[in-house]
């Protein structure tokens, strides 16, 4: 039996595609495995392998461990989720809800091909683009993230030449 909900939504549909990704939940759950990722910075790239179990803490020092930063800045990762809410995720010194100390990486189900924003340095704003390459089985014996692969050379994180 059609009820008015359904009714509009197929005459809204051929207008507003996005309403049947928007009104469908999806029946993929969380994957505990390794997500490999590539981190951008213009046309430099690291690839990690981070362990679903990671907090999005370590995702950050991983980022700027193999792009050679500091870790004394505050960052925010924005990443959107099922239903198309962006999540802000912060270090524990900032207002934002959700700390990167306390959300893993599997908690917010990433998908392969999702991209994600990571900025770190308020001041300087060192905008990085993060992409999920793939999920992997988990690996019992990584705990931390790791690199994988990387392309150029980073720029410096102070100095007028980037």
């Amino acid at each position: 039996e059609e009820t008015e909900f359904t009714h509009w939504q197929k005459c809204m549909l051929p207008y507003f595609p996005q309403l049947q990704r928007d009104l469908v939940l999806p029946e993929q759950e969380p994957v505990d495995g390794t997500y490999v990722m590539t981190v951008s910075l213009g046309n430099v790239w690291r690839q990690l392998a981070v362990p679903g179990t990671c907090f999005f803490e370590e995702l950050a020092n991983a980022v700027l461990h193999a792009f050679e930063f500091d870790r004394d800045h505050l960052y925010e990762f924005r990443v959107e989720d099922q239903f198309g809410s962006k999540a802000c995720i912060g270090n524990s010194l900032m207002g934002d809800p959700l700390y990167a100390d306390e959300i893993t990486i599997r908690e917010l189900d990433l998908q392969p091909g999702q991209k994600f924003p990571f900025l770190y340095d308020f001041g300087d704003e060192w905008h990085f683009g993060i992409r999920v390459d793939r999920i992997d089985p988990m690996d019992p014996n990584m705990e931390h993230p790791g690199e994988v692969a990387r392309h150029g050379e980073a720029p410096p994180q102070y100095g007028d030449d980037w």
